[in-house]
């Protein structure tokens, strides 16, 4: 931020009023000031800060001088002091940008996004070329969980400023966390649509899983409505495994099913593969459409346009058409589903400016820790993370994902030390608590466990179910077994296993309940042998996986 500047302005600004009233007075008014801008050029805000409040009692009525009280304030840390000193300043002065803006900022520091929204907004529209106003105003709009309104705010600082690489991991993370928000929703309401499948199907294909691939992308045709293109992405998949014929009969097959998509052309799309690019193909008129129209289109034309301007490479212009159809009241799973793909290239581009601009920054070392941890390799996002914490000793993220590194790895005390260093800042933070539960439980301190997971409901809702289940168990491990089924039954959504379908049975049994426990014991089952049927289509992959690079 640029504090330091816009207090030396400010300070310009108050000291003319040095030739008014008594000399006495007034050399005293000066000396005062003098001193407050020595302890402010040490650094030393909190004498600053007491300086200035003699100077708002010889001139109360001077908004400027409110305004540096509330800036050494803010640099200080106190934040509530620093909100009442901003509005004494807009009260005499409202048309002073600076304090608007740090009253935006002090509110967000505070939790108050409401408040911070409204007076961000206020500084953004007083300087249209200042970077800063937009960039809390990102913040802001995430922290409401407002995040197409935070990635347009972002969007506004990268344009003021392209080398502002906070802006940019903001506008990243923000695409991220609408990507999850319209995953949660596609998962809930369209679970079984052909949408949720094509998108399970690209998931498995970018990770050459292309037996699941295979049979998800088959699924999805066979239902309706589906999304555009559907043969052809089914087809660029098997160009990837080199499986010409049946590439070829899916491109043959797509202008049938939507004689609109432009991908179909097996030379133009092997090439696209071979490149690692987005076909662009007949989909160059998308990036002339306006986006102010959006809303005065069918559901049907706006449905067409985020095929075609994501195809074409106009992430941005997807993104929001397909935001302007996921709006309305009637949600449509195409506007999700296309705003979930759109939104993924645009967290991707972000990001990855992001880590040009600061490749060794805290943050930039977090998400690098983050994918590798994402991909189980947990000695590897261990190191990242450490890097970020030698570079910020309390970062929160660096320290989660440090203590979720530590789980991954079964190196127990790590986590629940790690656990604890991050809770002592943020005790309320549920995810921590959860994971600080679930590391107790491993250690069959189920008695300790149980108040962090309880600190845990507060968590996302698709984490819930994970929460509860952790819940069951340690009442079922302390002999309450009614609410050990109460708790298990709700965890049950999250049993990737048969492990919670199996205590849920135990419970069962134990409350007398044969019949429920008999059908519980037979779902484990099942799930049993989804799973080895699963480890063998894994293994059967990575076989064609291993041919294929020969």
């Amino acid at each position: 931020m640029k504090n330091h500047c816009t207090l030396l302005l400010l300070l310009l600004l108050a000291i003319p009023a040095l030739g008014f009233g008594q000399q006495e007075e007034a050399a005293r008014y000066a000396s005062v000031v003098s001193a407050a801008q020595e302890a402010m050029s040490r650094s030393d805000f909190k004498t600053a800060a007491e300086d200035f409040k003699q100077a708002v009692k010889m001139r109360p009525e001077t908004a400027e001088l409110w305004a540096n009280l509330g800036l050494m304030q803010h640099e200080s840390g106190d934040y509530a002091e620093a909100i009442r000193s901003f509005q004494q300043a807009i009260r005499f002065k409202s048309s002073l940008y600076v304090p608007n803006l740090f009253l935006g900022i002090d509110y967000l520091h505070t939790g108050n996004s409401t408040a911070a929204i409204q007076f961000l907004a206020k500084a953004e529209r007083m300087n249209k070329t200042d970077p800063e106003a937009p960039l809390e105003l990102g913040r802001a709009y995430s922290s409401a969980g407002d995040f197409p309104a935070a990635a347009r705010e972002f969007t506004r600082a990268i344009q003021l400023d392209p080398k502002q690489s906070d802006a940019w991991l903001g506008r990243g993370m923000a695409y991220l966390d609408h990507v999850e928000e319209d995953a949660r929703k596609l998962s809930t309401e369209g679970r079984n649509s052909s949408y949720a499948e094509a998108l399970y199907a690209e998931s498995m294909a970018r990770q050459s899983r292309y037996i699941e691939a295979t049979d998800s992308f088959k699924k999805a045709i066979a239902a309706q409505p589906q999304p555009a293109c559907l043969h052809a992405e089914f087809g660029l998949m098997y160009l990837s495994q080199k499986k010409i014929e049946d590439a070829e009969s899916e491109f043959k097959a797509e202008p049938q099913a939507n004689p609109g998509c432009g991908i179909t052309d097996l030379g133009e799309a092997r090439l696209h593969v071979e490149q690692g690019t987005n076909p662009a193909a007949r989909h160059g008129q998308c990036a002339a459409t306006p986006a102010e129209n959006l809303s005065r289109r069918s559901e049907s034309e706006l449905l067409q346009l985020s095929a075609c301007a994501y195809f074409s490479g106009d992430y941005a212009l997807a993104s929001s058409a397909s935001d302007a159809l996921s709006a309305r009241p009637a949600r449509s799973l195409g506007g999700l589903y296309w705003s979930i793909k759109a939104d993924e290239m645009l967290a991707l581009q972000s990001l990855e400016h992001f880590e040009q601009l600061a490749p060794n920054s805290a943050p930039s070392h977090i998400l690098l820790g983050d994918m590798y941890r994402q991909r189980h390799r947990y000695d590897e996002a261990q190191a990242q993370y450490k890097l970020a914490l030698e570079i910020s000793p309390a970062d929160h993220g660096a320290l989660l994902g440090l203590a979720y590194a530590y789980y991954g790895n079964a190196n127990i005390d790590a986590t629940i030390a790690t656990a604890s260093s991050a809770l002592a800042a943020s005790p309320s933070d549920p995810e921590l608590n959860l994971l600080m539960g679930e590391a107790l439980i491993a250690r069959h301190d189920f008695a300790g466990a149980e108040p962090f997971l309880q600190k845990g409901l507060a968590a996302k809702p698709q984490m819930l179910p994970h929460v509860h289940a952790m819940l069951g168990t340690v009442y079922a491990e302390t002999g309450r077994t009614q609410d050990a089924i109460a708790q298990l039954e709700m965890g049950l959504a999250a049993d990737q296993d048969g492990s919670t379908y199996y205590k849920l049975a135990r419970m069962y049994r134990k409350s007398g309940d044969t019949k429920r426990a008999d059908a519980a014991m037979q779902q484990v089952k099942v799930m049993e042998q989804q799973r080895r049927k699963g480890a063998v289509i894994a293994l059967e992959d990575s076989g064609q996986r291993a041919e294929g690079d020969r």
